[in-house]
């Protein structure tokens, strides 16, 4: 434990303050003369840290913002807007997001690519996304306007990310795919899917674009290009450390791939919190 505002391990125990979430303890830093509480994620929030946890686990799991607003009243007895669930998810999705930014899973031989087609309320965007085929950990995403090939790309955007490089990566035949490959991984051997024969090697993908289809169509569409983004960050951080895949031992990708952060059971409160010991 440290102070908040100085980081001085000279503190002691200083009573206990009464809150809607109940007792909290609080401390005395004997340098800087301070009192605080321990930020735990939940520090600022009035809500009870179940209470965030349950939203964002249902929510990724595929309730809409109504229906988990729904969930709080019926089993909590609190009525809390949307607008505050969708101000969670998106905080919570940044928050985690750069604690687990940079931490690189260990490369398997095979890579699968692919692209899919979202739809905003003005526009539809494709949805480029990079899996790791053995370990299911997804390495990268972007959004596009259009089916074009900007020099940024998945494959730029992972050659330093994992430890590690494959031998092959398997994509569909669209034909942008050769030479963004030869460009960012010239030793790696590209396999394009082009017949009903081929398609179980990317079965791992489109069995990912069937649940971010099913997680898209509850969202009833994007409403922008920033919120779209938020929103996949999030549903990637839940795809990689939070859900457990029946393929990998009810692992997560990300154990599956040599990053073992010991979460505990509940995986959302163990990133939350080790997110803000980290900032």
């Amino acid at each position: 434990m440290k102070c908040r505002f100085c980081l001085s391990e000279n503190i002691v125990k200083y009573g206990k303050r009464l809150t809607k979430k109940g007792l909290i303890q609080r401390y005395l830093c004997k340098d800087c003369k301070k009192k605080f509480t321990e930020n735990n994620g939940f520090i600022y929030s009035r809500q009870k840290p179940e209470i965030i946890i349950s939203s964002l686990d249902l929510y990724f799991k595929g309730l809409s913002l109504r229906k988990v607003q729904d969930h709080l009243k019926m089993n909590y007895n609190i009525e809390i807007s949307h607008v505050t669930i969708l101000n969670w998810i998106r905080g919570y999705t940044k928050l985690i997001k750069n604690y687990v930014k940079d931490m690189k899973p260990i490369s398997s031989d095979e890579w699968v690519a692919d692209e899919t087609m979202l739809f905003f309320k003005k526009h539809s965007y494709w949805f480029w996304d990079l899996i790791d085929k053995n370990t299911k950990f997804m390495i990268a995403t972007q959004l596009t306007p259009y089916r074009f090939t900007p020099k940024e790309n998945i494959f730029s955007m992972s050659r330093e990310s994992t430890i590690g490089q494959p031998k092959v990566i398997f994509t569909d035949g669209l034909a942008s795919y050769p030479k963004m490959i030869r460009d960012n991984f010239p030793n790696t051997r590209h396999e394009r899917t082009v017949g009903i024969q081929d398609r179980g090697k990317t079965n791992v993908i489109e069995r990912f674009h069937s649940s971010l289809k099913e997680r898209y169509k509850v969202t009833r569409g994007f409403n922008c290009k920033n919120s779209g983004e938020i929103i996949l960050e999030g549903w990637m951080i839940y795809y990689n450390f939070v859900r457990p895949h029946m393929s990998l031992n009810g692992k997560t990708p990300a154990e599956a791939s040599g990053i073992n952060l010991d979460l505990g059971e509940n995986k959302w409160e163990g990133l939350i919190k080790q997110s803000v010991e980290v900032k």
